[in-house]
């Protein structure tokens, strides 16, 4: 608020014309009385500026598909949280990028502070939309008139952007969540505050690929402590002031949709996980949901892994009590498909919202056990049996110096062996091969047996020098 108060300087001098004494006031022109009376002739001028700019502010642009609000926290008002994506925010990002197309303009990045008010329209929040807009609510969203500027960026420096959002120690706020344009979406690790992935239209920018992006003249100075943009190459002033666009964009389009979607979501456990064929893989998902009232969640989402269905899986809907990003949450875990090896995008969808979050994962194989076992016990009777085992070498190396070790489930008792040398110690078994046949090319198998005092148990646990075996 301008003009609202007025510094005093109450300055005491001497007969000597020498200051002895400051007292400084602030005094508040408007709460109470006006402490001055307005000159008659500026009160005049005043006036008709503010009747002829309710008219003018009174025009209608175009019309609004929904409420566009800003983040806010838990019990706090719309606008209280600058660290949480908005619908607004993204929205007035995707009309900055297309002002800006026609200068080669991919990707446009707007700053939460610069956004004022909401963009409710004549319907207010609580009427029927599409609503009308008039200049004046547009005008109370975006009051600064910064110019547009583009820039070159790489990869890596969009990356280097979106990692400032956290913001240093001894700023005013943590963390700055950027409104990002349509089409641009990434991924992060909230735990190391990387930015793991971005894309552009469902493909991933390199960190060498070169874009052009746009930002308001207050961030490609550095504003609010994104300094990556006062580097920008090739960068260039528009001239074309951020209220101008909205005024022009919605003449051009005649309606401003609401942008559901999450551009920027968090990825927890990806670095721990072990995408092997046939293992279980927990991920946590953050920042899932919008926070304006009314925006639209996700009960749930799904998953896939190529064309694998993976599941569905619930999504926690709860405003956040901090300043953060982390909210609207959801855990998933899955074993790892019988794919082929490779490289695959673990692509996770919410139907309401429109949301998609890519995470490029790379599957291995299953291991190959480098051998096979067959157990087979016969000649059972006078309180004991017999059993012959015969151990493959699948691998493609040789085994030298070969010793199958397994376990046996019962009490039994080994006594003689032929063809091995047989070992129990307790419920552990060893089997070496004889000097004679002590080496396993690959594809060959060694046969020996035993005889055992007891009833036959379960041998399992088979392992052939170490690793283990297939058996049956």
């Amino acid at each position: 608020q301008y003009g609202a108060n007025l510094d005093q300087l109450l300055f005491t001098v001497n007969a000597a014309g020498e200051v002895t004494g400051l007292v400084s006031n602030t005094i508040d022109l408007y709460t109470t009385a006006p402490v001055y009376p307005p000159d008659p002739a500026t009160a005049e001028i005043v006036q008709k500026a503010v009747d002829d700019s309710e008219v003018l502010g009174a025009a209608v642009l175009g019309t609004i598909s929904g409420p566009l609000y800003r983040a806010k926290t838990d019990g706090g008002v719309s606008g209280s949280s600058r660290g949480g994506e908005s619908t607004l925010g993204n929205a007035v990002a995707e009309i900055q990028r297309w002002a800006t197309e026609e200068l080669g303009a991919k990707v446009a990045f707007m700053n939460p502070g610069g956004l004022r008010d909401d963009m409710l329209g004549l319907a207010a929040g609580t009427g029927t939309y599409p609503s009308d807009i008039t200049y004046k609510q547009a005008a109370l969203v975006q009051p600064f008139a910064n110019t547009l500027v583009t820039m070159d960026l790489t990869g890596a420096q969009i990356k280097a952007v979106l990692e400032q959002q956290w913001q240093p120690a001894g700023a005013s706020r943590p963390f700055l969540r950027l409104g990002t344009s349509e089409g641009f979406v990434y991924t992060y690790d909230p735990d190391t505050k990387k930015v793991l992935d971005i894309r552009l239209n469902g493909k991933s920018i390199s960190d060498t690929k070169v874009l052009k992006v746009t930002v308001n003249s207050f961030l490609a100075a550095g504003g609010d402590n994104f300094t990556v943009f006062a580097s920008g190459a090739n960068k260039a002033d528009s001239g074309r002031v951020d209220l101008q666009a909205q005024v022009d964009y919605l003449a051009a389009n005649g309606t401003l949709d609401v942008p559901t979607e999450q551009h920027a979501v968090g990825v927890k456990g990806l670095s721990a996980a072990d995408f092997t064929v046939g293992k279980t893989v927990t991920l946590g998902l953050t920042s899932l949901m919008m926070t304006g009232a009314g925006d639209l969640t996700d009960a749930k989402v799904t998953a896939k892994l190529g064309k694998v269905k993976l599941g569905t899986f619930p999504v926690s809907n709860v405003l956040p009590t901090d300043v953060y990003d982390e909210h609207g949450t959801a855990t998933l875990t899955f074993t790892v498909p019988k794919v082929k090896p490779g490289k695959y995008n673990l692509v996770v969808k919410g139907k309401t919202t429109g949301t998609v979050v890519t995470i490029p994962v790379t599957v291995k194989a299953k291991p190959v056990p480098p051998c096979k076992v067959t157990y087979r016990v016969h000649a059972k009777g006078h309180g004991g049996y017999a059993a012959t085992v015969t151990v493959t070498n699948t691998s493609k190396s040789t085994v030298k110096n070969w010793m199958l070790a397994w376990h046996l489930a019962g009490t039994e008792k080994i006594k003689d062996d032929w063809r091995a040398k047989v070992t129990q110690t307790g419920a552990s078994v060893t089997a070496q091969g004889v000097k004679w046949h002590t080496t396993l090319k690959p594809g060959k198998s060694a046969v020996f047996g035993f005889t055992a005092k007891g009833s036959p148990s379960a041998a399992t646990a088979f392992e052939l020098n170490g690793l283990a075996c297939l058996s049956k």
